[in-house]
């Protein structure tokens, strides 16, 4: 496992248990501002889903796939719909065409190639399928991120705000 990789997963498995205090009312205010971009997926892949806060916005008759570092974050995830997977975004264990939406809120900035989580992400996309991303303003690889996301997608709406900028994007043809 990369030295970055390794460093993330151990932080995130050590603050699991306080993740929900430290994370989840910026996670839901974040999700709050592009809600009504959440509605009419079938397939939804959350992409560094933390301990599943974005969970609690989508039906149940929606099919949830959550990928996360941590095995302690996803352990917490308490949505028994919800299909986990330990792993990398950098390199998604699924096929091709397989999701209606992506989610990653905050975590493309953190990856040691946020280029190769892109194109993984675009790759799972169905053909005109969504992707929603957050990354703090601040990042140092914040115009490496902004410009691999309009190789792949069209944006569709977009906010900043005080410490992210929040794209809602469509998959090119």
């Amino acid at each position: 496992m990369k030295r970055t990789i390794s460093m993330t997963k151990n932080y995130y498995d050590g603050i699991a248990k306080g993740y929900s205090n430290l994370y989840h009312l910026e996670q839901k205010l974040k999700i709050n501002k592009i809600k009504s971009y959440l509605n009419n997926f079938s397939k939804v892949l959350d992409c560094g889903s933390g301990d599943g806060v974005l969970n609690n916005f989508f039906e149940d008759s929606v099919e949830l796939y959550s990928i996360d570092l941590s095995e302690n974050l996803l352990k917490l995830n308490s949505n028994l719909n919800t299909r986990k997977f330990l792993g990398n975004i950098e390199d998604l264990p699924f096929k091709d065409d397989f999701f209606d939406l992506c989610v990653t809120f905050t975590v493309l900035q953190d990856l040691e190639n946020p280029n190769l989580a892109i194109s993984e992400i675009s790759r799972v996309l169905k053909t005109n399928g969504r992707f929603i991303c957050s990354f703090l303003k601040l990042a140092s690889k914040k115009d490496i991120i902004i410009s691999n996301i309009k190789k792949f997608f069209d944006i569709i709406y977009f906010v900043e705000e005080e410490k992210d900028y929040i794209y809602v994007l469509k998959k090119r043809n």
